[in-house]
């Protein structure tokens, strides 16, 4: 390819959460960025002027035929005009066509020690952690998750150093395109599982086939799905108080009173992480990031922090926006935020949520569930992590561009959760008020809208919205 400030790049779909870190740090790098999203959110569109980038709210086909290449995700079906006309173009040599995993690695080519996260939950956390551990450092890395980490302004970060972290895509298989030779798995859980054609067992086989084809890859021992991996041999990490380190095992014993794991490695006790997000998920997950980048630096990345300074980095890690993130108070009642949209991550919060609230406080939660596909999957997951709120309330369905699925719908996780949950209209905030008592938490979850509206809601009532 070209010096990027002579490729004009067209991504199609720019505002999906996947694309908009391609889109900036392309615009970074000195790419000519522009592009097209019918669903373009009006905070995105302000972000990407700001920073120079040209969106467009239509489609228009004709419109590529003034750049050099193409980015699209997997979320661009093949009838899409803009990605028809682009294939065509691609076909005769008109342009360069990249998926946006493709993209990505073009963007991290001049980093040689490249860490790439993987599993069905937490990758934007840990993938976070590790870039905020590796620019700490000073190594100044490239930084591409799908969220938005606390330590960075603009949510990416460009770096021009050897090193760079990023999270992966499991749900269109697209992270076996990665190219990254450390390679972290947290976990496989049932998603995305329409992909796979409804088996479990080929998304399980498509993790082993991510971490085999890495040099170095850590794997979560405490997930059986990722038994086969371990028995291999592949370095792995456990939180299980009775393992004993190895060379090839970091240990870390929880404790949950206190939010605290302290780690251990074949060399001894190293030291004792103060986990800066609460629950057992999270220490697994940072667990994790310390075991791979000691791993990486055991293989000669030297410039790597010891596995003490690694401890006390992960310490002042300021987190990720959406993960039960204070966004604003009335009264004496808060409102947090969180992203969880999967049975096992909204079981992982409600469970920290109440281990932390004082005594007589209570937890209440609004759902919004996400994509008919993942909720006619999950209805029983669902209620049963629902069922850990005091109270929870759940709103209809958040397509995400899927169609309607005949006889799915948000009242069956009502009925199923029982007598504690209620259905709720999409923006409807005041009935988990009007039940709250001094000291309460509601906790709004979900990957859809329900965050901005939460936000919208809060502003709404003067100044309990946190700035």
């Amino acid at each position: 390819m070209s010096g990027p400030d002579r490729v004009r790049t067209y991504f199609i779909g720019i505002g999906g959460s996947g694309m908009k870190p391609l889109a900036r740090l392309a615009a970074k790098q000195g790419y000519r960025v522009s592009g097209s999203d019918q669903a373009l959110l009006e905070a995105d569109r302000a972000r990407f002027e700001s920073e120079g980038i040209e969106v467009f709210s239509d489609v228009d086909a004709g419109r590529l035929q003034r750049y050099d290449s193409v980015v699209y995700s997997s979320a661009i079906g093949p009838e899409h005009p803009e990605f028809r006309a682009a294939e065509q173009r691609f076909r005769a040599g008109g342009l360069r066509l990249f998926h946006r995993m493709d993209f990505l690695e073009v963007l991290f080519r001049h980093c040689r020690h490249r860490f790439a996260v993987a599993g069905t939950h937490g990758k934007t956390s840990t993938s976070a952690l590790i870039g905020w551990i590796l620019l700490e450092a000073g190594l100044d890395p490239m930084i591409a998750v799908g969220g938005h980490p606390l330590y960075l302004e603009s949510g990416i970060h460009a770096g021009a150093g050897d090193y760079g972290a990023y999270e992966t895509d499991e749900s269109d298989g697209s992270f076996l395109k990665c190219l990254a030779p450390y390679r972290l798995v947290l976990n496989v859980d049932h998603d995305h599982l329409d992909y796979y054609g409804g088996s479990f067992d080929r998304l399980r086989s498509a993790f082993e086939a991510f971490a085999r084809s890495a040099p170095i890859a850590i794997v979560n021992a405490d997930d059986p799905s990722l038994a086969t991996l371990v028995e291999a041999g592949l370095q792995s990490y456990t939180t299980d108080p009775t393992a004993e380190p190895r060379p090839d095992r970091v240990c870390g014993r929880f404790d949950g009173d206190s939010d605290r794991l302290v780690v251990k490695t074949e060399q001894g006790r190293v030291g004792t992480i103060e986990l800066p997000v609460p629950g057992r998920h999270f220490a697994s997950n940072a667990l994790g990031a310390f075991a791979l980048l000691r791993a990486a630096r055991v293989a000669g990345s030297a410039e790597l922090a010891s596995d003490e300074d690694l401890i006390r980095l992960i310490n002042r890690f300021p987190g990720v926006e959406r993960r039960m993130q204070l966004i604003g108070q009335i009264g004496p009642v808060r409102f947090l935020d969180d992203y969880g949209h999967h049975p096992t991550e909204i079981s992982a919060v409600l469970k920290a949520l109440r281990h932390r609230t004082e005594h007589g406080a209570r937890v209440l939660a609004i759902f919004q569930p996400h994509r008919y596909t993942r909720t006619r999957e999950n209805v029983a997951g669902f209620a049963k992590a629902l069922r850990l709120a005091d109270h929870s309330w759940v709103w209809p369905i958040y397509s995400a561009g899927e169609k309607p699925i005949a006889g799915v719908d948000a009242m069956q996780i009502v009925r199923e959760a029982g007598p504690s949950c209620q259905s709720a209209e999409r923006g409807e905030f005041e009935a988990a008020l009007q039940v709250a008592r001094a000291g309460d938490v509601i906790v709004c979850l979900g990957a859809g809208d329900i965050s901005k509206l939460a936000r919208d809601f809060l502003r709404s009532r003067s100044d309990s919205l946190n700035k």
